[in-house]
């Protein structure tokens, strides 16, 4: 829940289920122990880097890596490993979470590939996922900055001052679980603030996972080395405001028709109504804001037509 009502955070409409790419070409012709000593440099290698960036505070040893593709995207092997598809890119990238570092079956699937085929058969065992895998690595830092950071020109980690202030929203991959993504959020926040910072909302939907904060450059950069953090990026702004949608004084307002006495009454129990010269003589008792759609429907509409009846 929101600590201060009119700070709450926007909704944003719920991720659409993942588009899924097309089947794409055969893997290419590999040297089979060379590839399968390659894929296991470069996953030792991220989850090594990975190790050295995880913080204390977040004890859980998940993995998200970052794979490309030549062939298929092979989501259901992933699956079948125990792996979460986080997301799937039309280049044939893949960022999947792990919740083990080690991978110890997508290891044992690279033995086997890399002892080549078995006697009487033409290729590896798991030639088309194997063979198919063309790199694997992990989500850097720079990738996690927001597409409204990039716009301001935000698009390092050093780019984020040590003495400003940033508000921000923290979004986390999709791992699943809503407990688990709970879990994950109850650590950033925990994280946050025991250092000084402030929390103004959380929101854990069925696929989105956010919260909103206001921090100095040194945790945003923290915040960007966190595995299961997958953007920070500025709050989304309005497109249009109402001072650029209508720009009209009081003096230029049409004159407003009578309100006929016996005209319809419409009661509404609500507060909040501030006094305002096209509601004159309509209102009794206390208001509240949506009164003059209440009484005129939307003001653009009204103005440029002959006013019909009007409520009290």
């Amino acid at each position: 829940m929101a600590k201060y009502d009119h700070l709450e955070l926007v909704r944003l409409p719920e991720q659409l289920e993942r588009r899924k790419h097309g089947g794409g070409s055969p893997p290419p012709d590999r040297d089979g122990p060379r590839h399968s000593a390659k894929l296991r440099d470069e996953l030792n290698a991220a989850r090594d880097e990975q190790r050295r960036r995880r913080k204390p505070e977040f004890v859980n040893p998940a993995l998200i890596l970052r794979v490309q593709m030549t062939g298929a995207l092979q989501e259901a092997d992933w699956e079948q490993l125990g792996l979460t598809v986080l997301s799937s890119d039309a280049d044939r990238t893949l960022v999947l979470f792990a919740s083990n570092d080690e991978m110890a079956e997508f290891r044992t699937r690279l033995d086997a590939y890399q002892r080549g085929a078995p006697a009487g058969q033409k290729n590896a065992p798991y030639n088309n996922f194997i063979g198919g895998i063309e790199t694997i690595g992990s989500v850097e830092p720079r990738d996690r900055i927001g597409i409204r950071f990039r716009e301001d020109g935000l698009v390092e980690m050093a780019d984020f001052q040590d003495g400003q202030a940033y508000l921000i929203d923290i979004e986390i991959w999709d791992l699943g679980e809503r407990r688990l993504r709970e879990r994950k959020l109850d650590d950033i926040v925990r994280y946050i603030e025991a250092r000084g910072a402030e929390v103004f909302d959380q929101y854990v939907g069925p696929s989105i996972t956010m919260l909103r904060a206001r921090l100095n450059g040194v945790l945003v950069r923290t915040l960007l080395t966190i595995e299961e953090v997958a953007s920070v990026d500025l709050p989304p702004t309005p497109g249009i405001v109402t001072a650029e949608a209508m720009d009209m004084v009081l003096a230029e307002a049409p004159p407003l028709n009578t309100v006929d006495q016996t005209a319809p009454v419409i009661g509404i129990i609500d507060s909040g109504l501030n006094a305002h010269p096209f509601l004159d003589g309509i209102i009794a008792g206390c208001g509240f804001r949506q009164s003059p759609d209440r009484i005129s429907g939307n003001l653009r509409t009204q103005f440029s037509v002959i006013p019909g009846q009007r409520f009290r």
